[in-house]
């Protein structure tokens, strides 16, 4: 019963992580939030998750901005502070490192296929 409390608990910490992608939290913060330690909360997130807390959270922020890169024209720079990323070019590079193109390439690529696939229509 213990283990199903601490596994609710980190689901809400995700959903509270979620929600607020654009906020910097430090392991203490994210602790607090769920209200079990830190070894506790490492172990119940990789059970259930697979994966450290950060590197979920950075896999979140990825993944949403992918998805504004595509629908929306907000400009990079102001796009990766939603997402997060304090400066650009930590965003850019991360970005890159993880879908192996720049979200500038990104957006680019992800409008001309759409332009192509009208004319093909």
């Amino acid at each position: 019963m213990e283990n199903y409390r601490t596994y609710e608990k980190t689901k809400k910490l995700c959903k509270a992580l979620e929600e607020n992608l654009s906020s910097s939290y430090s392991l203490d913060e994210m602790v607090a939030i769920a209200g079990v330690n830190r070894t506790t909360l490492n172990q119940s997130f990789h059970y259930l998750y697979g994966y450290s807390i950060f590197k979920w959270l950075r896999e979140k922020r990825l993944q949403e901005a992918k998805k504004l890169l595509i629908t929306t024209d907000i400009p990079i720079q102001i796009l990766s502070g939603q997402v997060g990323y304090r400066n650009s070019t930590s965003f850019s590079t991360a970005f890159k490192f993880r879908f192996g193109i720049s979200p500038r390439q990104y957006r680019y690529k992800d409008n001309y296929d759409r332009k192509n696939q009208k004319r093909r229509s």
